[in-house]
């Protein structure tokens, strides 16, 4: 019995579709609703990635941002040129809620039974009114108690945005927590990396909205939080200061983002490498440099192993001004927010070190869009006396350039796509 073509054709399209490219993943997020693509496999390749600003209106409205951006939705998709119809998404922070809840074990009691009955204390709400996930901490003491980790959001909030993929011609098929997305993402590009080891790592993911804590062991993870400090946080420190709008505010703010002239001492100690990049011999600031250098170079078809996915932050950066000195110099005070967020930081910190003390917190990477502000990074990294970098999660999707890619250009270091990313690698589970 022969085949026709056209059925070949559709059986081959099916394996494209289902085996080799991701679900297109949705995350809504506070500054931007962002939108990606990739194919899966060891070598990632972009198929097409949209982002859409938020107007500034809706940046402090959660439940007006999340209709804009719903109703904004099909047009992007349709734009956007994605394959397929499968789709992923994330729950918006504002609208979701993460809780570390510690466990008595009982005997004839399930796990599950057990956290539901001590999520409906924390929260104060019936768990049937909500859709949640948990994931055990490892190494929280034995015997009848342990820790876990519970994340989700409202079942109104849930069935909102399965409505609107259904709307927009998709098929749901999965939908995660930004946490778990994260550390999917770091850990796919950093194992690939030569003399990867898997260490207790802070993934501080600094948003417009807030910061995303958490610790991951590997694939494991073994603490998170959401703090509500973020860049916007930031800009009305500024615009109440100077009596200023937001957007003058958020344009100050982005322009301390500055490195003062190199001494010529610090210049001279800084040797070129047989293919034209700095190399530091005192410095973190050149290692950051070409390591950023490296992932704005427009990737070929060939892998480029992850080389570019961490660029070094080192807080002794020679003829870097500091975001002290930079407050100082342009009479911005941003002393209240930086404190309560690297005390809220440090606290995550101590609590983590404190329920694995075998496996203490070593070194903090930067993730989201405001940890492009690198004086932000390092006033952060020195709090924390922490080995820290910064990371772009899409250096190892390779692309040519030619990819569709609406409203973002990709062609710079991405610290903010790390949950898109994720997304698209996680199971398919529903």
């Amino acid at each position: 019995m022969g085949i026709s073509l056209k059925t070949l054709s559709a059986i081959g399209s099916t394996r494209l579709m289902g085996g080799s490219v991701s679900p297109i993943a949705f995350e809504f997020g506070t500054s931007e609703l962002k939108v990606l693509q990739i194919t899966t496999g060891p070598s990632p390749h972009l198929v097409a990635a949209a982002a859409l600003e938020m107007p500034s209106r809706f940046r402090r409205d959660a439940q007006a941002r999340l209709a804009f951006q719903i109703e904004a939705l099909p047009k992007l998709v349709k734009a956007g040129g994605f394959k397929g119809k499968r789709a992923v998404c994330s729950m918006p922070s504002s609208m979701s809620f993460c809780k570390h809840l510690k466990i008595v074990k009982a005997d004839g009691v399930s796990l599950d039974t057990l956290v539901r009955a001590k999520l409906q204390s924390a929260l104060g709400c019936d768990p049937n009114s909500l859709v949640f996930r948990w994931v055990p901490v490892d190494g929280t003491g034995g015997g009848s108690r342990g820790e876990v980790i519970c994340m989700g959001a409202g079942r109104d909030v849930i069935q909102r945005l399965m409505r609107a993929l259904k709307q927009a011609r998709l098929e749901p098929v999965a939908m995660h927590s930004d946490f778990q997305a994260i550390l999917t993402a770091m850990h796919s590009c950093t194992r690939h990396l030569d003399g990867h080891e898997d260490k207790p790592t802070l993934y501080l993911e600094l948003g417009a909205g807030g910061t995303r804590v958490l610790v991951g062991d590997g694939e494991r993870l073994a603490f998170a939080k959401f703090v509500e400090i973020g860049g916007r946080h930031l800009d009305e420190a500024i615009a109440r200061s100077q009596n200023i709008d937001m957007e003058r505010a958020r344009s100050i703010r982005l322009n301390l983002v500055s490195l003062a002239p190199q001494p010529e001492a610090a210049q001279g100690a800084h040797a070129k490498s047989g293919d034209g990049e700095a190399r530091s011999t005192g410095s973190g600031l050149a290692m950051l440099e070409a390591a950023l250098k490296r992932s704005r170079a427009t990737p070929s078809h060939e892998d480029n192993g992850g080389s570019a996915v961490m660029a070094a932050l080192d807080e002794s950066a020679a003829g870097m001004e500091t975001l002290d000195e930079t407050m100082t110099r342009t009479g911005t005070d941003l002393t209240e927010p930086l404190e309560i967020l690297t005390d809220e930081v440090q606290m995550c910190v101590r609590y983590y070190n404190g329920l694995c003390p075998q496996r203490k917190v070593e070194r903090v990477v930067f993730l989201g869009g405001e940890s492009r502000q690198l004086a932000l990074c390092t006033h952060v990294a020195r709090r924390l006396n922490l080995p820290a970098q910064i990371a772009d999660p899409l250096a190892r999707v390779t692309r040519t350039g030619n990819e569709p890619c609406i409203g973002t250009d990709l062609s710079g270091s991405q610290p903010g796509w790390a949950v898109a990313l994720g997304l698209c690698l996680r199971p398919t589970d529903l």
